[in-house]
């Protein structure tokens, strides 16, 4: 639309009012068509001197228009002598008036007659290209005047065409004409590139020579100008003029276009894609962009420079594809959004910004209100300026979608928001949230609280225009994880400046020191501010003795500043300490005071008696035990029950604020503390529960129940374990509680006892005399009874699909079948007179495995050995260029790290089998050789040995080479390479 006004071509046409929304009537388009091909002064300048029909006068502000299109043929009447100029004008209507515009003639091309509509169609969504970026227009509709002015547009850029030859006419009774013998339509060309390169320089060959094409507006709109270009984006755009003023310029339309719908994508995985776009690798030409630029830059994220297809992406990006003449993508542009809030606007522009060319200037801010920038509509600095700004739609408080490089904005626009209560969350990068019954995926880490969702309250749910969540904005309700017991604040002093710090106890137990604010402190009633030198009576440099011990909220929030304090910054890690009773923390729990124990509280005791009052406790309550501080400190954590004497203990109880009776937290600071908990019940959890029922509750088809070693589906389990591995479990109401599980934690020494084990190797599998048994490496675990095994594959689909062995192992079969391929399969086990369950965790190619495992055999290697995928080398340091090999080869260090690390293969690898050289090599183990004992067929031979022969391979040796060696281990090809310093 801006171009089509700047050119004067839709300037409203009946008073100057577009109405995009508005359906086109007839005497509009019969206008717009007259503004393309005369130009608007002279179409305004139209008359008719006599009424062109029944119901156009003469004086009729069309009438000029519509008697100029009916004398080319452009238009007709209803035949009964009438135009009806207020009638609406379908999509096929006004395709047929702008391809005869373009030089189509209607009788040749059969636009007339019975048929007129689908040839209409044929050629306007075909050759003519009219529906470009308005694909899903249905042109049998009535058109809006949005959707003309597309069309318009679209028919400036086309070609125009003419007949060599119009062929011989036959007319019929009834005003049919048949047409016979016609030339087909060709493009209109000319050899002078002033005259036909505004819009396009496309050539084509006519009479031996390259001609170029003549599009509509380079003969009627010759001011109109069109340049290709590159966007802040880097991503290909269209530049438009008129009589060389600038209109505007706006991203061409690519070849390819893809949203990224899952992780760990890479560039070249959404390209060549089946579900995405779908190219074969020899589709892709990135050393040339579309302009045959070899020396172009040609992956792009967010303006940046890639240069590798292989860079992995966010879910929610969207990938342009851009191809060359030949159809090979050649450019590939990525767009990456996040969040901004526009903080403030202005119109009010100095005389340097006017003189830049700024009309507003914009302050966006991140969620935590960090300032992002400042930037403006227009600036003579493009990095200055904030692409996609609408003063229309960007007010103070609106909240966009940015794509940012670096603090440079390179596209923006208005982001989608929903508000809500959430009825399903999955709190997690990559994650999702349901409101209102519908589901939005993450873009990878949504700014904003995306992962401590509180059921009962509402969020406001920012996405990009793909639909893919950004932010997330509104406040969680409190938890246990928000309050911390705060042992003592201290002061140190560094370079003359004062910093301050608080050592604190996470509700788990977790012990760390942060840095907090002064002015955090100062509101907290922790120093005078009237006082020359706060801080010397309430805060020491050391850890004092425990006077401001006790219960604190911690955020990172921005605070501006007060006359009581000064300002708290946001995101700087350090941090603003609030004390319970005026934190938010007080809104859903109580707390008391440090309180003083009435008498010994048993590990078994259902009731906490303290100075403060009487406490229920259960299954569910959390216990802290804190000796000490500093770095004395010792912190004991229990969930369930926890002894503790009286005697120089205190307590600080914990309770929701709607049951001032039951304790859900309990912090005994002092000495002599102890811990107990037990349960009998043992269940594993197959994986990670990631599916939110409610906001402290998780959903799982994955819990195996080891008594009976059912799989119940729809399990809710609490958010206190969410992991996978083996637990021990209570029950909250009917929900399970995963708890602690290491008292059942069996080790080597198994006899047949009752419990698990995690990580076990399976290196076994085999029947005799009817039975089942199995062997792990790991753990010295042989001939274990293994009938009526239940055994579960907790690989995902895509580990599966991607493993040594791409088959879910089910069955006793498929796990002797896995490990006998040969593979190394991992899994965790449970116990109960023999194996009972087994849920295999990963399967690895042995070879691989083994390569991998080398590196890390615990040898001291002289050099220094890297392992990337099946690739190893060994970098030598001096020492490797000192020594020239022999027949000892042990007195060559490169020699002897290539001992040690092909002994690894065996020792921590497991590895059976390496080829070298067409040989396969076992090993012995009664060889002699120091580091490495293969040699040829496991014989006894040590000149036989592998060492010898790779050492006799690379013979002398010299300063600054590198020598390798490819060898085959287990099946797995892996090269060998040593770098000799120079």
């Amino acid at each position: 639309v801006d171009v089509m006004t700047a050119a004067g071509i839709f300037n409203g046409g009946d008073g100057n009012n577009f109405n995009p929304d508005a359906t086109l009537n007839r005497e509009q388009a019969a206008k717009i068509i007259t503004y393309m091909l005369v130009g608007q002064d002279a179409a305004d300048k139209l008359t008719a001197s006599i009424a062109p029909y029944a119901d156009v006068a003469a004086t009729r502000w069309s009438a000029g228009s519509i008697a100029y299109c009916t004398n080319e043929g452009i238009i007709a009447g209803d035949g009964n002598g009438r135009f009806n100029p207020t009638d609406p004008v379908t999509g096929t209507q006004f395709a047929k008036m702008l391809l005869v515009a373009l030089g189509y003639d209607p009788q040749i091309e059969q636009l007339v007659g019975n048929s007129w509509a689908i040839n209409v169609s044929k050629l306007a969504l075909g050759d003519a290209d009219l529906d470009d970026g308005m694909e899903e227009i249905a042109l049998s509709v009535n058109l809006t005047r949005e959707q003309a002015a597309q069309m318009a547009f679209n028919a400036m850029q086309a070609t125009l065409v003419e007949y060599e030859d119009n062929g011989g006419k036959i007319e019929l009774p009834g005003g049919i004409v048949i047409v016979t013998d016609p030339s087909k339509a060709t493009p209109v060309t000319s050899k002078v590139k002033a005259d036909a390169t505004n819009i396009s320089d496309d050539t084509v060959v006519m009479n031996g020579g390259d001609v170029y094409t003549v599009e509509f507006a380079e003969k009627y709109c010759k001011d109109l100008k069109l340049k290709s270009s590159t966007g802040h984006m880097m991503q290909l755009t269209d530049k438009w003029s008129y009589k060389s003023a600038t209109i505007g310029e706006y991203m061409t339309a690519p070849d390819a276009v893809a949203v990224v719908d899952d992780t760990d994508k890479t560039i070249h995985d959404i390209l060549t894609g089946s579900s995405y776009m779908d190219y074969s690798s020899s589709d892709i030409n990135l050393a040339k962009n579309v302009d045959d630029d070899s020396n172009s830059k040609y992956i792009y994220i967010n303006g940046v420079e890639q240069n590798d297809l292989n860079t992995k992406l966010t879910q929610g990006d969207v990938v342009y594809a851009y191809e060359n003449n030949d159809g090979d993508v050649a450019k590939v542009v990525v767009a990456h959004y996040t969040y901004a809030k526009i903080d403030s606007i202005s119109d009010n522009m100095s005389t340097s910004e006017e003189n830049n060319g700024a009309s507003y200037r914009v302050k966006l801010v991140d969620i935590d209100d960090n300032n992002l920038g400042t930037f403006y509509d227009d600036y003579d600095d493009t990095s200055k300026e904030l692409p996609g700004f609408d003063a229309s739609t960007y007010e103070e408080g609106t909240v966009l979608a940015v794509a940012m490089n670096g603090k440079k904005a390179v596209a923006s626009y208005v982001a989608d928001v929903v508000t809500g209560k959430p009825t399903s969350v999955k709190e997690a990068v990559n994650g999702n949230i349901t409101i209102d019954g519908t589901k939005y995926d993450y873009a990878g880490a949504p700014a904003g609280n995306y992962d401590n969702i509180d059921f009962d309250k509402e969020y406001g749910v920012y996405t990009t225009n793909e639909g893919y969540v950004i932010a997330i904005d509104g406040a969680s309700a409190a938890n246990l994880e928000d309050i911390y017991y705060v042992t003592a604040v201290y002061r140190d002093t560094v370079g003359g400046e004062d910093i301050y710090y608080a050592q604190r106890v996470s509700s788990d137990g977790k012990v760390d020191t942060v840095e907090v604010e002064k002015g955090a402190l100062q509101v907290a009633g922790y120093e005078s501010a009237k006082t020359e030198n706060p801080w010397t009576s309430k805060v020491t440099t050391k850890v004092n003795d425990g006077a401001h011990a006790g219960l604190y909220e911690f955020t990172d929030k921005k605070i501006a500043a007060t006359t009581a304090a000064e300002e708290q910054k946001s995101g700087d890690e350090v941090y603003t300490i609030k004390p319970f009773n005026v934190s938010d923390l007080d809104d859903d729990f109580d707390a008391t005071p440090k309180a003083t124990l009435s008498n010994d509280f048993k590990a078994t005791d259902s009731t906490l008696r303290t100075s403060e009052g009487n406490f229920y406790v259960n299954e569910e309550t959390v216990y802290l035990a804190v000796e000490s501080q500093g770095s004395k400190i010792d912190v004991t954590y229990a969930v369930g029950g926890l002894k503790c004497s009286a005697t120089g203990a205190g307590a600080y109880v914990v309770t929701d604020e709607d049951d001032s009776k039951t304790a859900r937290l309990v912090i005994f600071a002092g000495e002599s503390l102890s811990t107990s908990a037990s349960t009998e019940n043992i269940v594993y959890l197959a994986g990670d529960a990631e599916q939110k029922a409610s906001s402290d509750t998780y959903t799982t088809d994955d819990l195996w129940l080891m008594e009976d070693l059912t799989n119940p589906a729809g399990i809710i389990i609490t958010d206190d374990n969410t992991d996978q591995g083996f637990y021990t479990y209570s029950m909250d109401g009917d929900n399970y509680k995963l708890e602690d599980a290491n008292e059942l934690k069996l080790n080597a020494d198994y006899d047949d006892e009752d419990g698990y084990m995690d990580g076990l190797t399976v290196t076994s599998v085999y029947n005799k005399s009817g039975k089942a048994y199995v062997t792990f490496s790991d753990s010295k675990l042989t001939d274990v009874k293994f009938n009526g095994v239940t055994i579960i594959d907790t690989r995902s689909e895509s580990d599966i699909d991607n493993s040594a062995y791409p088959t879910e192992i089910i069955s006793i079969a498929d796990l002797k079948d896995a490990v006998e391929t040969p593979c190394v399969v991992k899994a965790d086990v449970y116990f109960d007179d023999g194996v009972t369950f087994l849920a295999v965790t990963s399967v690895d190619g042995k070879g691989q495995n083994a390569v991998d495992q080398a590196e890390d055999d615990g040898y001291n290697f002289v050099g220094d050995i890297t392992v990337n995928d099946s690739e190893v080398t060994a970098t030598g340091n001096n020492s490797y260029a000192t020594v020239n090999p022999s027949v000892d080869a042990s007195t060559a260090p490169y020699i002897a790290d290539l001992a040690r690390f092909l002994g690894g293969l065996y020792r921590s690898g497991s590895a059976s089998t390496i080829v070298f050289n067409g040989k396969t090599y076992e090993w012995n183990t009664s060889g002699t050789l120091a580091g490495s004992n293969w040699t040829e067929g496991g014989a006894n031979d040590t000149g036989k040995s592998l060492v010898k022969a790779i050492d006799t391979k690379w013979g002398t040796v010299s300063a600054g080479n590198e020598y390798s060696v490819a060898l085959t281990v287990d099946g797995v090809d892996m090269t060998y390479t040593v770098v000799i310093p120079a």
